[in-house]
C-alpha cells in the first residue's frame, strides 16, 4: 500500500478550525468565465456514466462479486463530487432563469420585479462559485489522490501550550476522519507533559485519503 507524508506543526496561537475540518484547493487565478458547451458536454458525460454505474449497484452479478463490486464503487466515487457538484449548479441554473422570468412577467408591478432581482442578486454568487469549483474538479487528477497517508503532527514553540494544542488538533482530525468514513491508526507517540502530544503519527486509510488532506501540510 503506498502513503504520503503529511507533517504539521502545531504552534501556539488563534487557529480557524474549518482550516483543518474542510478539504482545500488551489486558488483560481484566471477571471471567471461560464461554462463553455465543451465542459458541459463533458460534465453531461460524466453524469451519465456515474448514473450507470449506480445502476449497477443493484445487478446481482456485480452483487455477486466483491471484487467487481468494490471496482464499480471505487469508479463511481471517482465521479461523485463532481456529479453532486454539477447537479447542484443545474438546480441553480434553473432557479435564475425563474427569477429571470418572474422579472419579465412582473411588468408595471415594482414590488414583484424587486422581489424578483433579489433572488437574482442571491443565485448569482452561487452559480459562479459553483463554475468556479467544477473548473477545478475537472482539472486532470492528481496521480497521487488515492494513496493513504502518515500524518505526522508535532508541537512546535510554546512548551506544554503547544502540546496540549497539538492534542487538540488531533482530535479534528480524528472527527473528521471519522466524517469521511476513513480508519486511522496511532503508530507513533509522544505524550506531553501536561497533556497534549510533543509528536504523534497517524496512519489515515481510505478512499481517496491524500486528494482531500493534501494542502493540509505545514505549520
Amino acid at each position: 500500500m503506498r502513503f504520503s507524508i503529511l507533517a504539521l506543526v502545531a504552534s501556539c496561537g488563534v487557529v480557524s478550525t474549518s482550516a483543518f475540518l474542510m478539504p482545500r484547493a488551489p486558488t483560481a487565478t484566471t477571471a471567471l468565465r461560464a461554462l463553455d458547451d465543451s465542459m458541459i458536454g463533458r460534465l453531461d458525460g460524466i453524469r451519465r456514466s456515474y448514473q450507470a454505474l449506480t445502476e449497477r449497484l443493484g445487478d446481482p452479478d456485480v452483487l455477486g462479486d466483491s471484487k467487481l463490486l468494490q471496482k464499480v464503487m471505487s469508479e463511481r466515487a471517482q465521479t461523485e463530487e463532481v456529479v453532486m457538484a454539477y447537479d447542484e449548479y443545474c438546480q441553480l441554473k434553473e432557479e435564475l432563469e425563474g427569477a429571470k422570468e418572474l422579472f419579465q412577467e412582473a411588468g408595471d408591478d415594482p414590488e414583484m420585479k424587486e422581489m424578483a432581482r433579489a433572488e437574482m442578486k442571491e443565485i448569482e454568487p452561487k452559480l459562479e462559485e459553483m463554475e468556479d469549483r467544477m473548473k477545478i474538479l475537472l482539472l486532470p487528477k492528481d496521480p497521487n489522490d488515492d494513496r493513504n497517508i502518515m500524518l505526522e503532527i508535532r508541537a512546535g514553540t510554546g512548551g506544554s501550550e503547544a502540546s496540549i494544542f497539538a492534542g487538540d488538533l488531533l482530535d479534528v482530525y480524528r472527527k473528521y476522519i471519522s466524517s469521511q468514513g476513513w480508519q486511522a491508526t496511532i503508530i507513533d507517540e509522544s505524550p506531553g507533559e501536561d497533556g497534549g502530544f510533543k509528536n504523534v503519527v497517524m496512519e489515515v486509510k481510505g478512499d481517496m485519503v491524500y486528494s482531500k488532506l493534501k494542502w493540509e501540510a505545514g505549520v
